[in-house]
């Protein structure tokens, strides 16, 4: 179970990843383009649409692959995701009056995303493009005195935007947002180190089943730390030779 990010070419895409990770979430990266049947393959229960640099009305704007939005998965779109999210539903984007670049504050929130967040909520803004029509079953929950659509949400769907970027410090309380998100999508938060040493085990007994594994140790990290893996996995069925 994971949370599938589809990348439209934000520079913070991998951050989005991390942040997810650190609050014990697995997440995978996949191309903006990629296929309902790849996505489907990480069995995800939540997809978010990162950012990017394009407008949705260029010719070559990133899109998802057909019916990558009808999943039945909570969808978040940040900054151009949640451009492209309410303009295929049937809102409007639009050249802003005034471009946004740097730390905003909201001067209202509300919804799912903000739950449990209370006080000044400040935000970094990127953007040239706004969201300045609702498609229907969509309300607005945050506003900026510049960006009177700065998140979106539509309940029913579990259909949510944001304008900025959550997962930048200079979002400080960003984390607790992709946190509510994660609620949202009821994901479990075990992806820590010890769950990955156990999926790695369990992955080197299913391939080698009853074989042997002869390994050659040159004395490094790498090889150490993979001997000690494999160790713990077959056992007497590993053979480690020093090179």
């Amino acid at each position: 179970m994971s949370i599938v990010i589809l990348d439209f070419g934000s520079q913070f895409t991998r951050l989005i990843t991390r942040r997810l990770r650190e609050l014990g979430a697995y997440s995978v990266i996949l191309p903006g383009n990629a296929s309902v049947e790849r996505i489907l393959q990480e069995n995800p229960q939540g997809i978010i649409l990162s950012g990017g640099p394009s407008s949705v009305y260029d010719d070559a704007a990133p899109r998802p692959s057909s019916g990558v939005l009808e999943l039945s998965v909570p969808i978040l779109g940040v900054c151009y995701g949640m451009q492209f999210l309410a303009h295929q539903a049937g809102g409007t984007v639009a050249r802003a009056g005034k471009r946004e670049y740097g730390k905003a504050e909201l001067s209202s929130y509300s919804g799912e995303l903000f739950r449990g967040i209370e006080g000044e909520f400040v935000a970094w803004m990127s953007h040239s493009d706004s969201v300045t029509t609702l498609p229907d079953g969509y309300e607005v929950v945050a506003t900026t005195q510049d960006t009177p659509v700065t998140a979106i949400q539509n309940s029913a769907l579990k259909r949510y935007g944001v304008q900025f970027h959550p997962e930048v410090v200079h979002t400080p309380k960003g984390g607790q947002m992709l946190e509510n998100f994660l609620e949202i999508c009821s994901v479990k938060r075990d992806w820590n180190p010890q769950h990955i040493v156990d999926e790695l085990l369990d992955s080197v007994k299913t391939q080698v089943g009853t074989g042997r594994v002869l390994l050659g140790i040159s004395g490094g990290v790498d090889s150490s730390t993979l001997a000690l893996l494999l160790a713990k996995a077959v056992g007497d069925q590993l053979t480690a030779v020093f090179i």
